[in-house]
């Protein structure tokens, strides 16, 4: 197995393409064996249309972190609007999401990096648990707000 050096040059590349076309976020997903029906989930996702520089990405974040665990899905355009071109997602699950964001800065996302580590960091704690649903619920409000449009 060859090793690959990640760069600075690299990692900034990669802090640039997530400030720009990413989205980190603490998100509710529907689950009905909890008894309050949701779990939370954490999510490092980059969408752009240049499949080639999403792919890039899951290369350099596989580097950084050790680990796979991320994927590339596309998202065809809406028929309404055939002018537009097929989005490529590379998506970075709770594990992965923890290991880059402690390990790279961002500019206009710094406090989306900085909540989701803490909001990771309260639900590895606590497998299972639910005490830390105050915190995790005002995290999610700020972070929603943070994430607004035009924002």
């Amino acid at each position: 197995m060859v090793t690959i050096i990640i760069t600075e040059r690299e990692t900034g590349w990669l802090e640039g393409i997530i400030d720009g076309e990413g989205c980190i976020t603490l998100g509710k997903s529907a689950n009905k064996a909890y008894a309050r029906g949701f779990t939370w989930r954490v999510r490092t996702r980059i969408n752009m249309t240049h499949k080639k520089t999403v792919e890039k990405c899951m290369i350099l974040t596989k580097e950084i972190t050790g680990i796979n665990e991320g994927s590339i899905g596309s998202i065809n355009p809406q028929k309404k609007r055939s002018n537009h071109k097929v989005c490529h997602a590379l998506t970075l699950r709770a594990k992965a999401s923890l290991l880059l964001l402690k390990k790279i800065k961002l500019v206009t996302k710094e406090r989306q990096r900085i909540l989701a580590i803490e909001a990771l960091e309260l639900l590895r704690m606590n497998k299972r648990k639910h005490t830390n649903d105050v915190r995790l619920e005002e995290i999610y409000q700020e972070m929603k707000d943070l994430n607004k449009k035009g924002k």
